[in-house]
């Protein structure tokens, strides 16, 4: 210790010009000077002495050296040294060098223009009109016999109490530490039970839960025990994670299964109304294909599907069935007439089963040429009977009523004129029907027009009226 704890403290503060509590203890008294009556109380094992603030004996004088000696206690011997080149002046007496000079009670140590008196332990100092005595160098009293008897009892009281008391205060902490130790001996058990448990549990997919049984709550229960437990840290962010992940999974699947339930109760509708592959993009057999790609492993989905590829099986008889029929329909002239027993259903028929079927389609855009061609021949030889029946039949079939127009309009003025007047033919229809086709719901009037061009090179080569549909492989 450097002896910074040194206090002053005025000398006449008791009845004795000492207080209690630093009666057992060395110190100096100043004698003389400004400071005259202050007391410091040597507190360490070393005690500096000088100007600086920052001894514990402070003499702020010019003349004092920033550090000036140092006091020295060696067990019950006291001693001071020489700090500066300035030699230390003990009872008018200069030291020699860095030698050490003991201190004995009443020795009077100069420090600037300040005399220190010496006061050795359990010494009674008293400084009064102006005059340092030592109670030592007069008469004896009953009063200070009284009085150091009184000391003598205090301090052995004080000596007994504070024996007394590092005892008791020793064994309770004996006793705390036991008990620390045991207490953190059964929480290292207790961790290492939990530990076990937990990675248990983890392994096994119990994450959150069953309540009571399960990982998170295994290493939550180790962080209240040791909140700074790191492999339980490190688990708890890892479940966590998991718990994270598992939860979006979950949502995924419900909303996958929530997809796939919709997606099956469209197919099963399609298929109770027989739009089996039918029409494209909204049929049943896609819808089922797409269940499958989404749950490959769905039962109930491939079951429909080859019960599908069974009727399609079927199917594909009943449409070579309808197509013979539309060829004896054909042959019979019955085109768009009677119901049920005319061409032109039994195509129609064709595509509701099988709308990937090109031959019926292409088929029915034959027949469809084929009538306008055979209108505009009625009406370029003054038919006009036969032109209106062939009119109807180009609106049976959906040929475009605003192509058609043109047509109609020449039946009307030859229907006012007679017989062999010269009637203009309708200029070269160049329009572009396919926003009208759109919107009467009609044949594609391009795919037409290409076919009558076709009809009309072939009317030049032979007689157009023998010229037959064959629906099994088209134009």
């Amino acid at each position: 210790s450097n002896g910074k704890n040194a206090q002053p403290m005025d000398v006449g503060s008791t009845m004795v010009g000492v207080q209690a509590s630093a009666a057992l203890r060395a110190s100096f008294a100043v004698l003389d000077g400004k400071r005259k009556g202050e007391r410091f109380i040597l507190e360490g094992d070393q005690t500096m002495i000088g100007s600086d603030p920052g001894c514990a004996i402070c003499i702020d004088e010019k003349k004092v050296p920033p550090r000036y000696a140092l006091v020295i206690q060696r067990g019950s011997d006291f001693t001071v040294a020489p700090l500066s080149p300035e030699p230390v002046v003990v009872n008018g007496e200069a030291s020699k060098g860095a030698e050490e000079i003991s201190l004995k009670r009443g020795d009077t140590l100069r420090v600037g223009s300040n005399s220190l008196r010496f006061i050795a332990p359990g010494e009674v100092f008293t400084l009064q009109d102006n005059i340092a005595d030592r109670v030592v160098d007069r008469p004896k009293s009953k009063f200070n016999v009284v009085l150091t008897t009184i000391a003598v009892v205090i301090i052995a009281l004080c000596a007994i109490g504070g024996y007394s008391y590092y005892d008791a205060v020793s064994k309770r902490q004996a006793r705390a530490a036991k008990s620390e130790r045991a207490t953190a001996e059964e929480r290292k058990v207790a961790i290492a039970k939990l530990l076990r448990q937990g990675d248990e549990f983890l392994k096994a997919g119990a994450l959150i839960e069953p309540p009571g049984e399960n990982a998170r709550e295994r290493f939550q229960q180790i962080l209240e025990l040791d909140p700074d437990h790191t492999y339980a840290k490190r688990r708890m962010a890892e479940i966590e994670e998991r718990v994270d992940q598992l939860q979006a999974q979950r949502l995924e699947q419900e909303q996958l299964q929530a997809r796939i339930a919709g997606l099956m109760a469209d197919a099963e509708r399609m298929m109770a109304a027989g739009e089996l592959v039918s029409p494209p993009g909204h049929n049943a057999k896609q819808m089922f294909e797409e269940i499958l790609r989404l749950d490959p492993n769905n039962a109930a989905a491939t079951a429909k599907l080859q019960e599908i590829s069974s009727m399609m099986g079927d199917m594909a008889d009943r449409v070579h069935i309808l197509f013979a029929r539309a060829q004896v329909y054909y042959e019979l002239g019955q085109w768009v007439r009677p119901r049920g027993e005319n061409v032109y259903e039994m195509l129609e028929e064709v595509y509701r089963l099988d709308p990937d079927n090109t031959l019926a389609i292409e088929s029915i855009l034959d027949l469809a040429a084929l009538v306008v061609f055979r209108l505009d021949q009625n009406l370029a030889e003054w038919d006009l009977d036969a032109a209106g029946n062939e009119l109807d039949t180009a609106l049976a079939l959906k040929v475009n009523p605003e192509f058609l127009a043109s047509r109609r309009e020449r039946m009307r003025l030859m229907g006012i004129s007679k017989r062999g007047t010269i009637i203009p033919p309708s200029p070269a229809d160049t329009r572009d029907y396919s926003e009208s086709d759109k919107q009467f719901n009609s044949l594609n009037t391009g795919e037409i027009q290409r076919r009558l061009a076709k009809l009309r090179l072939k009317s030049r080569r032979g007689d157009w009226q023998d010229f037959q549909l064959s629906f099994e492989s088209g134009m």
